[in-house]
């Protein structure tokens, strides 16, 4: 195949760059006519006008989240652009040439009628078919639907003499081949793998077409001839003839023209609504847990205080959180030696293991000289949810105490007092910061700078991660071995302060008076951890309208792509299914220095996003699991990276302060990020 389109190829290039320079020179030489060669190009971007509706309709959607004034006045310019500067032109330019002409509608209302009637099949297909994800997100697809279709009745309309209906086969084609490299449509696998010279022979051959009848245009202008009228000019008689004669009637060109554009709308419409109900799903939480109103936290007894907890075990049992999970959730938190003693360790070897090294002997290594953190992984080479290697299995039926008692809980218990003592030792003995010494976990950040004395951080292992959703171009997996979330509570010696929940490469903190506690182990000092399935991301309360921060997570702005999640069905899924807490003995004591925390390496190889398309699976990333703990921002600088890196900061009561984030700080988070 090669041997054969390469001559082809090269051919249509110089063809294409002779055409382009002799287009190129007959501008330059006829200036007065400028305005007859910009028409053909102006024409496609007026056929392609009507589309952008949807786009605008999707950044309606974004400012969701960006509060009431912001969504108020977006609106109001949004609406002003797509009436004024899209839907007002289109109209009175289609109104002028008799678009809106009922016998022509009447002449093809049968046809009318058939694509309506399939429009209302398919989309109450989509709305029924449960396995997309929920009306919204079959809303969603809808949408996408209908916004093809308009690109191709619009393209349709263009067709008004055969130069333009080259221009909109390959320009129709060149769409195509982005859908199928998508998996929306097939041969996908066949154009990447045998025919990829078309990713730019056609916009190529699309250009050339819009260059040509350019050319024609400026010559018949330079000649005082109408370019699109019915005068012919002398040049190339025969030739002008055909290719410039009408390839379409004038009444479906018109008629083509307004479809388009009502299909455009109606897409708008249909994404709008897609975005409305997937803000406002719930998918029917699960039996929620024993919360106090506001009336009666109240009255519930104060809390004891942190400083009456004789051992940092006992005051970490003190506040151990009760975690949440969906109905569907196949993991929970395990102690991690089992997923280490079937674990692969590679990386560079320093010290010589056995030939069936055991757990201790795999997380004690360490790394070269040379080497920096982390330079290990352990992989349980598992590459799928739904395999036995993954651990994954139903969620529980029994329970003690009204939670299920299983697995474990790693805490760390951090005093400013004892980091104080250890900062002043680091001084006096001038170790270096680089050597394995307990991180700076206080610092002059947050609202809680001077009365902030205790943290205390929770860390949970999950065997495996995989995260899923469909979304309109089939069914997005995220999926990942080994997870290490974590959950941090701020102390004082009289009362708790704030929770902190991680999510993803984020996550959010609220006071502790907004938290909400169980009074399954009494005490209500147990906060409810909401855990997203599959994802195992933290949150403060189960609801449906979670949008993982993917923008953040990339350095991005933060809530720049909350408009493509929401529309998109991505999103994290919470709700109150079952109860978990460690069991008896599972609430185990860590430090930087002695296993699993001195692990210098990931827990996981094999992560990975692929998106399942209809008619392709693409591999979108790839990569590894987790860091270890100790190896993260959110172990190494907790308070900064929690107030002044990116965890979605709450409203704060005024009896805080609000200005708690040095610019030196903030830099010093990204910059660790």
């Amino acid at each position: 195949m090669a041997a054969i389109s390469t001559p082809l190829i090269v051919l249509l290039g110089f063809a294409g760059v002779a055409i382009g320079a002799l287009g190129a020179f007959l501008l330059a030489r006829l200036k007065a006519s400028h305005a007859a060669a910009a028409v053909p190009l102006v024409s496609l971007l007026v056929t392609f006008r009507p589309l952008l509706l949807p786009l605008l309709a999707a950044v309606l959607v974004g400012l969701f989240h960006l509060g009431a004034v912001v969504l108020i006045v977006g609106a109001a310019l949004l609406t002003f652009a797509a009436g004024w500067l899209l839907v007002v032109p289109e109209a009175s330019r289609l109104r002028a040439v008799g678009a809106w002409d009922l016998q022509l509608l009447r002449r093809h209302a049968l046809w009318l009628a058939l694509l309506v009637v399939v429009l209302t099949f398919g989309g109450v297909r989509l709305a029924s078919d449960r396995s997309l994800g929920g009306i919204a997100s079959a809303l969603l697809i809808l949408a996408l639907v209908l916004w093809l279709l308009a690109l191709v009745l619009r393209l349709v309309s263009h067709c008004s003499s055969w130069l333009r209906v080259g221009v909109a086969f390959f320009v129709a084609a060149t769409v195509y081949r982005l859908a199928a490299a998508i998996g929306l449509v097939p041969g996908g696998d066949l154009i990447s793998d045998h025919l990829s010279f078309l990713d730019w022979l056609l916009p190529v051959l699309a250009a050339v077409f819009i260059v040509l009848e350019a050319v024609l245009d400026v010559i018949a202008a330079k000649r005082g001839e109408d370019p699109h009228g019915p005068q012919q000019t002398e040049c190339l008689p025969n030739l002008v003839r055909r290719i410039r004669s009408g390839a379409l009637k004038p009444d479906l060109v018109r008629l083509f023209q307004g479809l388009g554009l009502g299909v455009a709308l109606l897409a708008a419409v249909v994404l709008l609504a897609a975005a409305w109900i997937g803000l406002a799903e719930t998918d029917q939480p699960g039996k929620r847990l024993s919360t106090a109103t506001a009336t009666e936290a109240a009255e519930a007894p104060t809390p004891p205080a942190p400083s009456s907890h004789s051992s940092d075990q006992a005051l970490a049992a003190a506040y151990s959180p009760v975690l949440a999970f969906t109905r569907n959730e196949r993991w929970s938190p395990i102690p991690y030696g089992g997923y280490v003693d079937g674990a692969v360790l590679s990386g560079p070897q320093t010290t010589p293991l056995g030939s069936h090294p055991n757990v201790e002997e795999k997380l004690g290594v360490g790394c070269p000289h040379l080497s920096s953190a982390p330079c290990f992984r352990l992989s349980i080479r598992c590459p799928a949810g739904n395999k036995r290697c993954s651990g994954a299995r139903p969620h529980p039926t029994r329970s003690d105490e009204g939670l299920y008692r299983e697995g474990a809980a790693y805490v760390r218990v951090v005093r400013r007092d004892a980091e104080e003592r250890l900062e002043a030792r680091r001084d006096i003995e001038n170790v270096r910061r680089s050597d394995r010494w307990p991180p700076q976990a206080f610092g002059p950040e947050g609202p809680y700078a001077k009365r902030l004395s205790i943290l205390l951080q929770y860390w949970y292992f999950y065997r495996y991660d995989e995260w899923e959703t469909h979304v309109f171009a089939g069914k997005l997996v995220q999926r990942h071995e080994g997870d290490w979330e974590a959950v941090t509570i701020g102390l004082s010696d009289q009362e708790p302060l704030f929770v902190a929940y991680s999510a993803h490469c984020a996550g959010t903190w609220v006071p502790w008076e907004e938290a909400e506690i169980s009074d399954r182990l009494g005490g209500r000092t147990h906060p409810v951890i909401a855990v997203a399935e599959g994802s195992h991301a933290n949150y403060p309360r189960a609801a449906q309208k979670r949008s993982p921060d993917w923008a953040g997570c990339q350095g991005a702005p933060k809530g720049t792509t909350t408009l493509l999640s929401y529309a998109s069905n991505i999103r994290d899924k919470t709700e109150y299914g079952w109860e978990w807490y460690p069991e008896e003995g599972g609430l185990h004591l860590v430090s930087e220095n002695e296993p699993p925390m001195n692990f210098p390496g990931y827990w996981g190889a094999s992560e990975d996003t692929t998106l399942y398309g209809f008619f392709k699976t693409t591999r979108l990333g790839e990569g590894h699991g987790p860091e270890t703990p100790s190896e993260q921002p959110l172990w190494r600088t907790p308070v900064t990276k929690i107030f002044c890196g990116n965890y979605d900061q709450p409203d704060l009561p005024p009896s805080l302060p609000h200005d708690y984030c040095p610019k030196s700080a903030s830099e010093k988070n990204t910059s660790e990020e």
